[in-house]
């Protein structure tokens, strides 16, 4: 005898109806999460890079590794805030660190951080650009 589905031996057609029903809205909810857990994750990277000691600190972190003396140097300021700092980073997941005998050496973990650094100073540079023709019209008229 063939195998069927729809035989209420098998499975009840109740069931199929419910369990697709289910897994609609399964997948529907799962979609919420990911969109809430993106837009959280954007929210956090954001708030991280928020900090003007924060984007200096990954500026100064595109050339490569540097280690909490060699930022505090470059930033001129005390060694505990820097490490206060690259605390948060390290927290957020952006900096990795490895310890070489005394010193640590801090990194940006991906670089793709650095694209969106990019981004926002081409973004400031667009801004500054339609100031200047907003200032050259009002000069002009």
């Amino acid at each position: 005898m063939p195998f069927s589905l729809w035989d209420s031996k098998v499975i009840p057609l109740s069931y199929i109806c419910i369990s697709l029903y289910t897994r609609i809205i399964i997948f529907k909810n799962l979609n919420i999460v990911v969109k809430r857990t993106v837009i959280e994750f954007k929210t956090e990277l954001f708030k991280s890079m928020g900090h003007p000691t924060r984007l200096r600190i990954l500026e100064l972190l595109r050339t490569g590794e540097k280690t909490v003396g060699e930022l505090q140097q470059s930033l001129e300021i005390d060694a505990s805030s820097v490490s206060q700092q690259l605390s948060l980073l390290r927290n957020r997941q952006l900096v990795d660190a490895r310890k070489q005998g005394t010193n640590v050496y801090y990194k940006v973990r991906d670089p793709l951080l650095f694209a969106i650094m990019d981004i926002a100073r081409e973004l400031f540079q667009h801004h500054v650009e339609n100031m200047q023709s907003m200032l050259e019209n009002a000069q002009e008229a």
